[in-house]
């Protein structure tokens, strides 16, 4: 099944609900192009509902990571819903709910958005370059890689050291 991408909004929240697969191709130019339209539309206040997505690779993952900082630097703010199996694993695996807020129910995922805590880093704002696409023998995007060091260190985490020697060991 190939990608499907509804948009409705509740206050001033839009909600993206998606259902199918988020894979390199097609789909995640789907995805990138509806996230795009959204943000150049002004929309500021993003929730993703990933309930239905059924596949979630490397370029969902960037498109997702990329919306979020860009959204971040323009003082919005993008949050996920409902992932679940695979999708659920491929982002535990990458630590992305420690960095994205995650919810598993949308009226408490709609009430977070009015509760707001800015994290500033202490070496001030950082840009994020267009990544990459080079790709290991294990499928691993660099960009892909690249994009969350950059989101990681844009928030001061201090598990950066750690997540990225797991990167660079599930590459090398």
């Amino acid at each position: 099944m190939g990608l499907q991408i509804s948009i409705r909004e509740s206050g001033d929240v839009t909600i993206l609900d998606i259902q199918g697969r988020a894979t390199i191709g097609v789909d995640s130019d789907l995805l990138i192009g509806h996230l795009n339209k959204l943000i150049a539309s002004g929309v500021r206040k993003l929730l993703l509902n990933l309930a239905d997505v059924t596949q979630l690779d490397s370029s969902g993952v960037s498109a997702i990571t990329g919306t979020y900082v860009f959204l971040r630097r323009q003082g919005g703010i993008l949050k996920l819903l409902c992932p679940g199996g695979r999708v659920r694993a491929v982002l535990r695996v990458i630590h992305m709910p420690e960095i994205i807020p995650t919810f598993e129910d949308e009226t408490q995922a709609l009430a977070s958005f009015q509760l707001r805590v800015t994290l500033l880093s202490p070496d001030g704002p950082s840009f994020v370059e267009a990544p990459t696409t080079r790709t290991s023998s294990r499928g691993f995007s660099f960009g892909f890689i690249g994009a969350l060091f950059r989101l990681f260190s844009m928030v001061n985490f201090e598990l950066v050291y750690h997540v990225k020697q797991s990167f660079f060991n599930a590459v090398t």
